[in-house]
This record gives structure tokens, sequence and C-alpha cells, in this order.
């Protein structure tokens, strides 16, 4: 019987320790918030696009994707893994699967082929159980050249610039070949895949930019008969009026909206307000993204918002407000759990979700540029005096000011 007894209680012991070893693994997940790009067949896939990527999805992914990494970083390999969920869903496996050989190699990237390479920082890593961190940049491609392997891998010297409509841009683009380093010349470069110029000799290109807004700079994917990766860099273009105005806002977001308990789906304008402002807002990261959830949950899949008189109205403004902090978060706010809102705001009627003056210049940054051009043209329409400016309880400065950033 003592036998038994002592058999069971180590049985009880071995499952208890099983138990709690795998509870310290789940609490030791870790993650890194990384940019990944994608190129298949000489396109962008994915243009870079940040993530968060966590330590545990080789483990939750190995026997689909045949392969774990068995590091307790996050991987190359959980980028791409992470990378498949954000652009193909949760079910990528079925219609656009990842799969690695029992070497570590990639035979499957979003259901395409083996010939994948991948950068990390514009460098060859040697293989997917490379570690990333904070800030890393992540580049996959597939070879179009499968039997000579020519493709060349370019890079900006920067993946993000910010200028002023006043000022030109200086880029230089470097051709990685194994680890040899050499400067791109006669590369025809894009803005916003129109072809804008080449390189010259050293690799350089000069830009300007007349009108505020983002720009995604890339090239073609060839020089020549020399299939291109394709470089990129994304460029934020402001002016005096725009940087005045954002530095008014930072500035009322710290007098008034600072410190506060949470933020909800109604509080969102407030909520990006202070997001620009610079405040760390992790801590109302969660409620705050829940909320949204939950009125999406509750309203069929549209935002629903309730005015000072106590209606409740779909509104554009409040999807662009929406958008922009999700984003600033790391959501995907094209899959937002299931929910497309960037296409909800494309696909929403002016007209029957008309919104606060002020408001629009959120629907206008969010929207895609035809829409923001509709969504323009209607607040013109509705606020816009020729000879007086804009109005919102009265002709003033500051309601033509939000006018002309927006």
């Amino acid at each position: 019987m003592k036998k038994v007894l002592s058999l069971v209680l180590s049985l009880i012991m071995a499952v208890t320790s099983l138990t709690m070893a795998t509870a310290v693994f789940a609490d030791d997940v870790k993650t890194a918030n990384v940019f990944v790009s994608a190129q298949l067949g000489g396109a962008f896939v994915a243009k870079p696009t940040a993530l968060t990527v966590s330590s545990d999805l080789s483990d939750k992914y190995s026997a689909e994707v045949g392969f774990n990494d068995s590091e307790s970083e996050p991987t190359i390999l959980d980028v791409a893994i992470a990378a498949h969920i954000a652009f193909m869903g949760e079910d990528f496996m079925s219609f656009a699967p990842l799969t690695v050989s029992s070497g570590g190699w990639i035979t499957d990237f979003f259901g395409n082929g083996s010939a994948i390479c991948y950068y990390l920082n514009n460098l060859s890593v040697s293989g997917i159980t490379q570690t990333v961190v904070d800030g890393d940049y992540v580049d996959f491609d597939m070879y179009t050249d499968t039997t000579g392997w020519s493709d060349q891998y370019v890079y900006a010297n920067v993946p993000t610039a910010a200028i002023h409509t006043t000022d030109r841009l200086e880029l230089t683009f470097t051709t990685n070949i194994w680890g040899a380093l050499s400067p791109t010349a006669g590369l025809s470069v894009t803005v916003n895949d129109e072809v804008v110029g080449a390189t010259d000799e050293n690799g350089k290109i000069e830009l300007s930019f007349s009108k505020i807004g983002t720009y995604f700079v890339s090239s073609e994917n060839i020089i020549g008969t020399t299939p291109v990766f394709m470089p990129y860099c994304t460029v934020t273009v402001t002016n005096d009026l725009v940087d005045y105005v954002n530095k008014q806002e930072a500035a009322a977001a710290k007098y008034i909206y600072f410190p506060q308990e949470s933020f909800s789906v109604d509080g969102s304008f407030n909520f990006v307000t202070l997001i620009r402002s610079g405040y760390d807002v992790s801590e109302y990261a969660d409620r705050y993204a829940l909320s949204v959830k939950n009125n999406l949950d509750a309203n069929g899949g549209k935002l629903i918002t309730t005015t000072s008189s106590g209606t409740e109205k779909e509104d554009i403004g409040l999807y662009g407000a929406v958008i922009i902090a999700l984003k600033a978060l790391g959501y995907d706010t094209t899959d937002f759990y299931s929910y497309n809102l960037e296409k909800t705001l494309n696909n929403a009627d002016i007209e029957a979700a008309s919104t606060h003056q002020y408001h629009y210049k959120y629907a206008i940054e969010a929207a895609e540029p035809e829409k923001a051009k509709a969504i323009i043209n209607d607040l013109i329409s509705k606020y816009y005096t020729l000879g007086s400016g804009m109005d919102n309880w009265g002709f003033s400065c500051d309601n033509t000011c939000h006018f002309l950033v927006s």
C-alpha cells in the first residue's frame, strides 16, 4: 500500500512540476517590436509594417510549420510566422502556408516556392534562429532568378525620413551581395510607385516634395537586366503650419488630458492628441483596444459614438482617430479582431456620417487618397466661405487653421 501511495504522490509531484514549468515558460514569453517587409515576384507583398513578435510563435506553430527555433527570444522564424498571421490571418496555413525544412530552410513563404532569403537590418543572416530586438528591420525576399541567383539586395541609408516641403532629401542606395557593399548606380527610384529619377554613380539621388503627407520611396525591380530586391524609405512631409499646430496640440495634451484613468472609443480624439504629445500611453493600450473591439462587436462591425445630445451615430472622424490610435499602438487596422477598419472608413457614406468640423482631419489622414479628397470636398462645402474662412460657431483664425492643416 505504501508503495502504491508513494507512486501516486510521485506522479502528482511530477504533474505539478510540469504544470509549474509550463506556467513559468508561459510567463517568460518575450516580445520584440520590429518592422517587416516581404517581396515576392518582384513586388511588395507587404511594405514595411510594424509588428509585435512573441518568442512562443514557433512553439505554437511548430507542428504546422515543421520547425521549432528552440529559442527563448523572438527569432526570424517568429517574425515570419507573425507576418503570415498579420497579412493572411490565423488560418494562413490553409491557403498561404509557411513551411520550414528540418534543416531550418524556408520551403514555402506565403505559399510560394523555396527561393527565399532574409535580411536583418540590411545584412544577410544565416539562419531563421537569429534573434531580433525592438526596432529591427526584417526583409523577406524571393529570388526571381532561380538559375543564376543574380537578384541583388539594395537598401536605402535610412528606412524613414521626415522633411519639410521646403527641403530636399538626399538618399543613398547601397547594394549588398553576400556582404560585399557597393553604391547602387542607375537605379530607377520611385515615389508612390511613380519613377522620379535615377541614382548617380555614387548611388545618390535628391528628392523634393511639394505637398504634406506620407510617401513611400522605393525603386523598380531591375537595373538593366539584373533583378533587384527593392529598397524602401517612408518619408513624412510637413510644413511650418503643421509643425506649429502639432506643437500646440502636444502642449494642450500635456495640460488637459494627462493623467487620466482610461480612454475609450468616445475619447479617441483626445487619445490621439495624447499619443502625439509624446507620452507613453502603454498603460491605456489594452483597455482602449478592448473598448474598440466591444464597440464593433455591439454594432455589427461599425463604430458608433454618442453625441452631446445623446444620439448615437457613425462618424468618419471617429474611424480616422481610432485607426490612427490603433496603428500607434501596433495593431493592424485592416484585421483588428477580423474587422477591417480601413475598408469600413473608405466605404463609409460621408453624408450619412457627418462629423464635427475639427474631426474631419482624422478621417482625411486615415483614408485612402480618393476618399480623402471626397472628405475634403465635403468639409469645404459645409464649413468654408470664400473670403471669410472656416465657420464653426463663427469664423475665426483657429477654425481656418485647422482646415488648412487638414
